[in-house]
């Protein structure tokens, strides 16, 4: 039975050396401390509904602390993961959580989801570590080079564990080590998630402050790309978009069976639909795109000096810039305009606004940190109802090491 992976002591491979859980030593020095760790388990565990699963559990396996410190250990791995991926990579890895309703996520039952993905596969910790940063992360958007194509089958029913493998290794220049670790499909539109990083040693590091303990090396970092259902767009989060480029292609062309290529896209505008967009967004009466933010040129002064204009909080702004522009204090173009910041279902967006002197003009917004189901739901938005593209503020080219996959 899974549950009785609860009775054995917690594997060192799984929690040190895959999830790279700093706490884990000093946890699993309570195996020694009963009461301790039943003290622990039952402080971390907290909320009503995670007591519960506590106790629950103590009636299969016993009051054991090897179940103790496993409890710890599961708190502690989603200590700093957001309710938005814990729910996403439980839906797609527990289908039977989906019809349980909004309450099943609910902060007090976070222990009780971690406990269910552990004991289905302790695997599914890694596919959180590695949706949350996903979640983290600045995408980059790619698109098929060409005319769209069909996959030829449905997304979830391509034989992905074989097609990974193939496309890794039809890719040269790849570093040693370098693994697929994480297939996440997502239902409800269909995505899927693919995580890639090097396999990394155990180091330790030894800190400056010699009462301080030695604390893990950081670990590898993950390559990750989402596929749409239609296989035409991935969004990628590496640190060498070089790399996310080559992946993709490798994947789109097993997935399609036939040579693809990826490109970075881009989504050229005009200046006239820049305009355009100023002028709804500094439209006081317009609820649907509160404009709470502008950075810009200030007109008329020596240097062309760039103006913020922002209030408290979430405050609009839109008189506020409108008395600016009667007084001629900025000017109505886009072309004076570095970045605004507008609310979008209650979060804070920052849009950047191209230089004229950029040679493709693009309008593109800092994704970072956003839900990333948030942040395509801000994009497609945008291009539905005000009839402008943008898409993620790509990485910054120095990051790109020529001829280094």
């Amino acid at each position: 039975m899974p549950v009785a992976r609860f009775g054995a002591p917690p594997d060192p491979a799984f929690w040190l050396g895959e999830l790279r859980l700093g706490t884990f030593p000093d946890l699993l020095s309570l195996l020694h401390h009963p009461d301790r760790a039943r003290a622990a388990a039952a402080e971390r565990c907290g909320a009503a509904a995670a007591e519960g699963v506590l106790r629950r559990l103590e009636s299969v396996v016993g009051p054991r602390p090897e179940l103790h410190v496993h409890l710890c250990l599961l708190c502690e791995a989603i200590r700093d993961v957001r309710s938005s991926t814990l729910r996403s990579v439980a839906e797609a890895c527990l289908p039977s959580l989906r019809s349980r309703g909004d309450w099943a996520f609910e902060p007090g039952f976070r222990v009780a989801i971690a406990v269910e993905l552990y004991l289905d596969d302790p695997h599914h910790l890694v596919a959180l570590q590695a949706f949350e940063q996903w979640q983290e992360g600045r995408r980059v958007a790619l698109e098929i080079v060409g005319h769209r194509r069909a996959l030829p089958h449905p997304l979830d029913a391509l034989p992905w564990p074989q097609l990974v493998p193939l496309a890794l290794g039809s890719i040269r220049g790849l570093p040693s080590g370098f693994e697929h670790r994480v297939l996440l499909l997502r239902p409800a539109p269909r995505r899927l998630l693919l995580g890639f990083r090097e396999r990394g040693g155990l180091a330790l590091v030894a800190s400056f402050d010699e009462r301080a303990p030695a604390t893990l090396e950081p670990p590898p970092p993950w390559t990750l790309l989402q596929l749409f259902d239609d296989g035409n767009r991935v969004d990628a989060a590496a640190g060498l978009t070089r790399r996310a480029v080559s992946l993709a292609s490798a994947i789109g062309s097993a997935a399609f069976g036939v040579a693809v290529r990826y490109r970075v896209r881009t989504r050229p505008v005009t200046g006239r639909m820049m305009d355009s967009l100023l002028q709804r967004l500094a439209d006081p009466n317009d609820d649907d795109w509160p404009l709470i933010g502008i950075v810009g040129v200030a007109a008329g002064l020596t240097g062309q000096p760039l103006f913020a204009l922002g209030g408290k909080g979430d405050e609009r702004i839109e008189e506020g810039l409108l008395d600016l522009l009667r007084r001629g204090a900025v000017r109505r173009s886009w072309s004076d305009v570095a970045r605004l910041e507008m609310d979008f279902r209650g979060h804070r967006f920052l849009l950047h606004f191209p230089s004229p002197s950029d040679r493709v003009q693009e309008l593109t917004y800092s994704d970072a940190h956003h839900d990333k189901d948030l942040a395509a739901e801000f994009e497609h938005t945008m291009w539905t109802e005000l009839g402008i593209s943008v898409h993620p503020r790509r990485m910054k080219a120095a990051l790109e090491v020529r001829g280094s996959l």
